[in-house]
């Protein structure tokens, strides 16, 4: 187990006839020595002192003592955080490639629906790195009827994609989707599924 050793000696120009108050000086720096390392490391990492005959006293000191620090778990955690990072960096780097050539060209069925008189529109800024699509009748002027939609949200607290509908006749997530999932196909029949149900609605 990784440690840090922190190693004190009783200074030769002490007297021997002062070893009690040597001692009070050996406790009284053993806890700032404690106080410093738990303020570096963090509250939860341990200190334990061994001095004399006696384990994690500070008093009773005949001789040296030794401050142990164990950071192994503490190095875990770094290490742990660290790599989910860089995962996650992998993971926003790898959908925004995903959604400029797989997802938008996907959606390109919007073309083909606006000639047969639907109202279609995709939306994927730069600032947002999901996908709206969204696919209606024309709507009468003050209208406040829903405009049906089929979204891509990449999901913050997990590595995966997730996609939602919502319709005149419901909202609900489809479910959540790693990246090799969300292929050309998945996409084209996720938006003919969305758009067959928004077309029975109205129907």
């Amino acid at each position: 187990m990784a440690a840090l050793e922190l190693t004190y000696k009783r200074p030769k120009c002490l007297p021997k006839t002062r070893r009690g108050a040597d001692r009070g000086e050996l406790c009284e720096a053993a806890g700032a020595a404690a106080e410093a390392f738990r303020t570096a490391f963090g509250q939860s990492q341990s200190v334990d002192f061994i001095g004399g005959h006696r384990a994690g006293i500070a008093r009773g000191f005949s001789g040296n003592f030794r401050g142990l620090l164990t950071i192994a778990e503490f190095e875990k955690r770094q290490q742990a955080e660290q790599e989910r990072l860089r995962a996650r960096e992998r993971f926003e780097t790898d959908w925004a490639q995903m959604r400029t050539a797989v997802v938008l060209p996907a959606l390109e069925v919007a073309i083909l629906l606006k000639k047969s008189g639907w109202q279609c529109e995709v939306r994927a800024g730069d600032k947002e790195p999901g996908v709206h699509f969204t696919v209606y009748r024309e709507v009468k002027p003050g209208s406040a009827a829903q405009r049906p939609f089929i979204t891509y949200q990449p999901e913050k607290q997990r590595d995966t994609v997730l996609v939602n509908v919502a319709t005149k006749g419901s909202a609900a997530p489809v479910g959540s989707f790693g990246l090799d999932q969300i292929t050309e196909d998945f996409v084209q029949t996720e938006a003919t599924k969305f758009f067959a149900r928004v077309a029975s609605e109205i129907g």
